[in-house]
């Protein structure tokens, strides 16, 4: 249908900025409501929204029609939320086969936008997200953030998100926005050869406030060590849009002097946030953006603590529903005495990876990289950037950036190969590749681990 729309030119039709205001403002003042709900209130509420989509894309998406149909399933069944288990799970696999049949069939009412997975797990996906929910998304930040007490447009914040600034006709490494008071830096230029003038343009910001990937932000810390420059003072940390090793986030947070570090999750798609609870390196989800799950192998409701699942979200956008999807991203349940804004919030662990960012050992143990992401590896101390790669299990591959000033050599290669090697428990055999530097992805994320070895296999 998409194709259609956009051949009448009823596609990306503008949606005026009173709208915008409006929209925000409300979603804004509703995360501010629920602060005073009850768990009972809160409860009620997302149960009505989980039976309203169900409703609606059994009335409306032709794929869940059949899907429900097939499965005998009606949405009056829903009457709590632990009988969306009820509902049948749909993956990624599912959506890039049947694409269009995941579309509302009042898509050229719907005020949406197309949008595109960035592919790090393979080809893209294609999507639909209704337009709203993109405001509950800006209103989600803003109220989140200013409760950590960083106020967007009043404080001066730099920017390493992967946006790209240098081209063939433009030499520079930043970019500013006034109306936002963002500096804005290249990630693709954090190289030593360009750590002065980034040293340069960052301390004449003056800036205490940063966002940025992990991986960025340690690429920084790590030109910042190496160099000898004295690194800035940076109070405030919101990460997000990767994996956060904790162990590197301790070495950004002694580089910089931060004082407050905020890990934040979500994805392209719109159906489910979270932010850092505290400081307890747990993450709270909204209940009003969207109903998270966690489910075992066997697809089996997890609801007991420190037990490791993939995470199932539902959202409640129209133009085309997730609905119990598998977003590929694994954590366990938390608990936590919470007082605050989050006290009815569910709350997972941090985000231990993606399916497919587990390596194999030679037993085919499934490990996550999060375990050895920030392994303490005193070689590792020399190098600017890593990567890992896996063909088979039981062999995995180390690509490094190192030093140039400080060559590891081939004694440092052989130390990191053994210290991988102990870390495994003898389990895996490791290979140290020294290149010049480590691609990203399209949107200048980091790729922690190559993974080639399918699971199915296993």
């Amino acid at each position: 249908m998409v194709e259609q729309l956009r051949k009448n030119n009823l596609i990306d039709i503008p949606v005026y900025r009173m709208t915008r205001t409006k929209l925000h403002k409300r979603y804004y003042h509703q995360f501010e409501g629920m602060e005073t709900w009850s768990k009972d209130e809160i409860d009620n509420w997302q149960l009505q929204q989980l039976r309203d989509i169900v409703l609606y894309a059994y009335c409306h998406v032709p794929f869940y029609r059949q899907l429900y149909d097939k499965n005998g399933l009606n949405y009056e069944m829903i009457e709590k939320m632990d009988d969306m288990h009820q509902v049948p799970i749909v993956t990624k696999a599912d959506i890039k086969q049947y694409n269009d049949q995941f579309e509302s069939d009042e898509l050229v009412k719907l005020n949406f936008r197309e949008d595109f997975t960035g592919g790090s797990t393979g080809q893209p996906m294609r999507f639909c997200v209704d337009d709203n929910r993109y405001y509950l998304d800006e209103a989600f930040y803003r109220y989140y953030w200013e409760k950590c007490g960083f106020f967007v447009g009043k404080e001066r914040c730099i920017v390493l998100r992967g946006k790209k600034i240098k081209t063939e006709k433009q030499n520079k490494i930043y970019e500013y926005n006034r109306f936002w008071r963002y500096l804005y830096l290249d990630s693709s230029c954090l190289e030593m050869i360009n750590i002065k003038e980034i040293d340069y343009i960052i301390k004449k910001y003056h800036a205490e406030i940063m966002q940025a990937y992990p991986s960025s932000v340690y690429m920084l810390a790590k030109l910042y060590e190496l160099s000898g420059i004295k690194p800035p003072k940076i109070k405030k940390i919101f990460l997000g849009s990767e994996n956060v090793y904790l162990q590197q986030i301790d070495f950004v947070k002694d580089i910089f002097r931060v004082e407050n570090f905020y890990n934040q999750y979500g994805h392209s798609e719109k159906v489910l946030v979270a932010a850092d609870f505290a400081d307890e390196r747990i993450l709270a989800f909204p209940p009003n953006y969207g109903f998270i799950e966690l489910v075992d192998n066997n697809n089996k409701l997890i609801s007991t603590s420190n037990v490791l699942g993939e995470i199932v979200g539902t959202g409640f956008s129209k133009s085309m529903p997730f609905i119990r999807y598998k977003t590929g991203d694994c954590a366990a349940w938390k608990e936590s005495e919470c007082t605050g804004f989050m006290k009815y919030w569910k709350k997972t662990g941090y985000i231990e990876g993606r399916i497919q960012e587990f390596v194999f050992d030679s037993h085919k143990r499934k490990i996550s990289i999060c375990t050895i992401g920030g392994a303490h590896i005193a070689e590792l101390n020399l190098v600017l950037d890593m990567q890992y790669e896996q063909y088979l299990p039981g062999e995995l591959i180390i690509h490094v950036v190192e030093n140039e000033q400080k060559p590891l050599g081939d004694n440092g290669k052989v130390r990191i190969e053994q210290a991988f090697t102990h870390l495994f428990n003898g389990d895996m055999k490791c290979k140290v590749s020294i290149e010049k530097k480590i691609d990203r992805t399209d949107r200048n994320k980091k790729k922690m681990l190559v993974q080639h070895y399918c699971e199915s296999t296993v």
